[in-house]
């Protein structure tokens, strides 16, 4: 046999650097390699030259790679050439299947890894050298026949003598041994050429089909019809007799047929069988390379399912439907007889399971997507419901409008035409019908009992503050009571929304009923808890701002009766002034004058220390100053102090002590207060000459002080609000009760922060009233109070024995104020001397020293009171001088501060002149009382 065939090989690239790199990779001594530099030139060349295989590049300007290999398929004796494509682009499965149809071998990606294309060409090399040997070895056997034939003639012919017969005989046979040997070897290799181009025929056509599968897939075909015409073509290409698809639940449990062919049972109706070891196609899906049987009835790795052996299946292959990191299914081809399935098998039905995963990936992404844009439209539809309610409630202050149009709103999103939304009055601890639709007086009534009665059950907040649905009523014994009476209404199931606020805080119900068995769904459930959210909202908005416009009314009350109460005084105190100015008056006249004058002066500090204690209390800054008292003492003290307004009102006051004693822990000026706020309530409120009493009384650890009149009373919707703060009856525009409306606030704060409680009857306006008020008995021995009344603040200096005239320094901005102290105190025999600011009050004290008296106004401009304390105290001969804050400033934080600048004492205006005169006769510092017995009024 001569030496190796030389092969052409054509390389076609537009890229003369493409040209070298192909030719470093492929050059060897057994080939040729022959360049072409487009589609135009590498035609040319066909035409001269036959080639083991050709290379070609894709994307060439003019005639690109795929016409150029058109057109050499067209060519009889290039119709079979190799072609094998390169590309630099990305490919698409549309592009990889299109040089499968024009019968390319395979499609390479640049870079091109240099072994794996030298092994791919070599290949083809040898295929053409094995074809060429054979064509070669047959045209030398026969020219070697007949020179060895001629030959033989000749010796014969000269041997004819020798061994004529003999020769010729055995010559003959060893002819026809060669030529039997020579002609079987020539088959042998014919016939594997054919099963090469067999092979290779076979593979072009299953790639064919499988890029047409794919073009197919990319039309868009349906589903089904693509898994009907892949089994059709696995059974056609694979010459089987059954082919299947089968898919994968989505629990992933077990498997059942989608598509089949050869079948006797109808694919739709197969038994779904288990996945793992307990079927052949549930053991293909735990693993990604091809499951082969040769025999399944020798099989023991898993269960063989009685619907192949119904069958008659002997052999078969399965390769796994996989996608996006999960499992489809899988692609099956089953022989009645016993087959090999070769890999090229196994290629294809994993080329077409790929075809496959990529369409039913596609066709679960376009479900997915269509359900999320129902889904979007859905969640749009409610936002647009939802922001069209909130338009609604944000344009409106009505509550009961905005309650039916809630109601409104949930009805139309259930479908249903009755429904009740319910409020919750967590006063009275009630549910109360708020807003209804559908419903007749008679069934309103029925639906309300429905709800009410989970209340009277106790079941409230488990029940109704929760929510609940009931599909059929006839069902659930809840609703036994109510049955005939829903029913009669037309009432099959009910749903039941909680309204509740951001914090979770319950105010309703929203409630709708349904003439069938009804369950909303999850969308129905979520929209009306939307709702529901908003309308507890709003409810809770419509709450406050009503409580706001009511706080705004009663401060706007409050303030005119501030005026009223303020002007009210000031109107005798001017007229007395005036009267007094009078030539002609007598002693008695001006003494009542200036009596009238003085009781008003004192009523108007009362209003501002009322003030003072409701702001004290609300701030927690009074403190109780308890000791053991004796209850008696501090009611009589109180009557006392009542008693002249009792009287001047024509009452008639019955007081009540029981014989034993009546000890209790308490703050007695506290005490004190109270009672008196509810002797002077009664007084006022009681036409002249009514009747008031005042009892008390011993019951288990209570005391308890009981104040009954028979005065105007208490209209029923004023009690529930009678002592908060500013609440007053209503009023004529005499105003002939007067007050602020905070003693009554003052009364319960003060009864609670000693432990008590303290409660108001009244059978209504024109019924009389009565306050009784409950405090706790003191047990065992006397308690000495942690905090006993502080004692007055020490002079500097004690002077013994009679006053003696003063040199004093008042110093106040307010001028008329301090020239009427100044005249009081001359009058009384004192040395004055007066400032309006603090330089000058310095100046003064500097000139003027030693002074014994300085009175200090706090609020002073330029210089405080405080600052001029301290500056006085730091001067050389204020030693032992009393220095005295006379401020309008009462808090204890104000006296605190007095305190550390340096005064001794801290009096609040308006003085009692007597008292003050007083101090400085005693040569002792005053000290107001921190609290008095004030009339109080409800």
């Amino acid at each position: 046999m001569q030496g190796e065939v030389k092969v052409n090989i054509l390389l076609v690239d537009d890229q003369p650097n493409n040209l070298f790199a192909l030719e470093a990779m492929l050059e060897g001594a057994d080939r040729t390699l022959v360049r072409a530099g487009s589609g135009e030139e590498a035609l040319m060349r066909i035409l001269d030259h036959d080639f083991a295989a050709i290379l070609m590049d894709v994307q060439m300007p003019g005639m690109d790679g795929f016409e150029t290999a058109a057109l050499i398929r067209e060519r009889d004796r290039s119709k079979h050439t190799p072609i094998l494509f390169l590309t630099a682009f990305e490919s698409s499965d549309l592009q990889v299947f299109k040089g499968y149809s024009l019968g390319a071998v395979d499609y390479l990606s640049k870079p091109v890894v240099p072994a794996v294309l030298r092994s791919k060409v070599s290949v083809f090399v040898e295929l053409f050298q094995m074809t060429e040997q054979v064509r070669r070895q047959s045209e030398l056997l026969v020219d070697n026949q007949r020179k060895e034939h001629e030959r033989e003639l000749v010796e014969e012919k000269r041997r004819w003598e020798l061994d004529r017969l003999r020769e010729e005989t055995a010559q003959e046979k060893k002819i026809a041994e060669a030529l039997l040997r020579r002609t079987e070897e020539l088959a042998q290799t014919i016939a594997e050429r054919a099963r090469a181009e067999e092979q290779l025929r076979r593979r072009a056509h299953q790639q064919a089909i499988v890029a047409q599968l794919g073009q197919r897939a990319l039309e868009g075909i349906i589903l089904p019809t693509l898994l009907d015409e892949a089994v059709e073509a696995v059974v056609r290409n694979l010459e089987v007799e059954f082919a299947r698809i089968t898919e994968l639940s989505p629990q992933g449990d077990f498997v059942s047929m989608k598509a089949g062919t050869g079948w006797v049972e109808d694919a739709t109706d197969t038994i779904p069988v288990g996945v793992g070891t307990r079927s052949f196609s549930g053991f293909s899906l735990l693993s990604a390379d091809p499951l082969v049987v040769d025999d399944l009835r020798q099989e023991s790795r898993f269960e063989v399912p009685p619907f192949l052996r119904r069958h008659g299946v002997v052999s078969g292959i399965s390769v796994n439907i996989h996608g996006r990191g999960r499992s489809f299914g899988t692609l099956e081809a089953f022989a009645r007889s016993q087959r090999p399935f070769t890999p090229d098998d196994a290629n294809f039905l994993q080329a077409l399971a790929h075809v496959l995963a990529t369409a039913i990936q596609r066709k679960r992404d376009e479900q997915e997507l269509s359900r999320i844009k129902d889904e979007l439209a859905v969640q749009l539809a409610d936002m647009t419901r939802l922001h069209a309610l909130s338009a609604r409630l944000s344009n409106s202050l009505e509550l009961p409008t905005v309650l039916e149009q809630v109601l409104a709103a949930v009805t139309s999103l259930q479908g249903t035409d009755r429904g009740v939304l319910m409020l919750y009055d967590r006063d009275l601890d009630l549910m109360s019908t708020a807003a209804s639709v559908g419903f007749s007086e008679g069934p309103l009534h029925a639906a309300e009992r429905m709800t009410t009665s989970l209340q009277e059950t106790g079941t409230v907040s488990a029940i109704i503050s929760r929510g609940f649905v009931v599909e059929d009523l006839e069902s659930d014994p809840v609703f036994v009571p109510h049955l005939a009476a829903a029913l009669n209404a037309g009432c099959r199931a009910v749903c039941s929304t909680p309204l509740l606020t951001v914090v979770g805080e319950f105010v309703g119900t929203i409630t709708t009923y349904f003439d069938r068995s009804h369950r909303p769904s999850d969308r129905e459930t979520r929209l009306v808890e939307l709702y529901g959210r908003q309308a507890a909202e709003f409810i809770e908005y419509a709450r406050h701002y009503r409580q706001i416009c009511e706080a705004d009314r009663r401060k706007d009350e409050f303030l005119a009766m501030l005026a009223h109460e303020l002007r009210n005084p000031l109107a005798p105190i001017l007229n007395a002034i005036h009267y007094m100015r009078a030539e002609t008056l007598d002693v008695s006249a001006v003494e009542q004058a200036r009596e009238i004058a003085e009781r008003q002066v004192r009523h108007l500090a009362r209003l501002v220390d009322d003030l003072l204690d409701v702001s004290r209390i609300s701030s927690g800054k009074i403190q109780l100053r308890k000791e053991s008292i004796e209850l008696a003492d501090a009611v009589n003290r109180a009557v006392e102090t009542s008693r002249l307004l009792i009287q001047l009102r024509g009452h008639h006051l019955t007081v009540t002590l029981p014989q034993e004693p009546l000890p209790l822990e308490a703050d007695a000026a506290r005490i004190e207060q109270v009672m008196a706020n509810l002797l002077n309530n009664a007084a006022k409120y009681t036409e002249e000459g009514g009747q008031i009493s005042l009892a008390v009384e011993g019951r288990g650890k209570n005391l308890e002080i009981r104040v009954c009149d028979t005065g105007i009373g208490i209209a029923p919707e004023l009690l529930p609000r009678v002592f908060d703060l500013f609440t007053q009856d209503t009023r004529s525009l005499d105003r002939s009760q007067g007050g602020l409306g905070i003693g009554l606030t003052l009364v319960r704060n003060l009864v609670e922060m000693h432990g008590g409680s303290v409660e108001v009857r009244s059978e209504g306006l024109g019924k009389g009233s009565e306050f009784i008020v409950r405090l706790p008995r003191r047990n065992g021995e006397a308690v000495i109070s942690d905090s006993p009344r502080p004692e007055p603040m020490p002079r500097r200096s004690e002077v013994a024995g009679e006053s003696s005239p003063k040199k004093i320094l008042v110093v106040d901005d307010n001028v008329d104020g301090a020239l009427m102290l100044a005249r009081l105190l001359r009058g009384w025999g004192h040395q004055l001397a007066v400032a309006h600011d603090g330089h000058t009050a310095i100046e003064l004290a500097r000139e003027q020293q030693p002074f014994d008296v300085v009175f200090l106004d706090i609020g002073l401009p330029g210089m405080n009171g405080y600052q001029i304390a301290q500056a006085l105290r730091g001067e050389a001969g204020f030693e032992h001088t009393l220095l005295v804050a006379l401020t309008g400033y009462g808090q204890g934080e104000d006296r605190r501060r007095s305190s550390e600048a340096g005064f001794d004492c801290h009096l609040v205006k308006p003085v009692d002149p007597s008292e003050l005169k007083g101090m400085l006769d005693r040569d002792q510092p005053f000290v107001r009382p921190e609290s008095e017995v004030l009339s109080r009024e409800r």
